[in-house]
């Protein structure tokens, strides 16, 4: 379609449409919130314990340690991005 055709604001009417459906069908809503949450605290929940256990056991911060640790949240932080 072309911009003719419809409104330069036709963007608008779609995202009132996509509220409008999460007033209709709230469960969808915080179930998709929910699941945002959770993908984007996984880092989160794997990388402190991580660093916990590192400090508690004794050892020094080495830069190879926090270096693994950035990786990994930064490459779920990668996957997060098609959510």
């Amino acid at each position: 379609m072309a911009t003719r055709s419809r409104g330069a604001d036709a963007g608008f009417g779609w995202l009132t449409n996509g509220i409008r459906g999460g007033f209709d069908h709230p469960k969808l809503m915080f179930g998709g919130a929910a699941l945002l949450a959770v993908a984007y605290f996984l880092p989160s929940l794997v990388t402190t314990p991580m660093q916990y256990f590192a400090v508690k056991a004794g050892t020094l911060h080495s830069t190879a340690t926090t270096i693994v640790a950035m990786a990994i949240s930064v490459l779920y932080g990668f996957l997060i991005v098609p959510l």
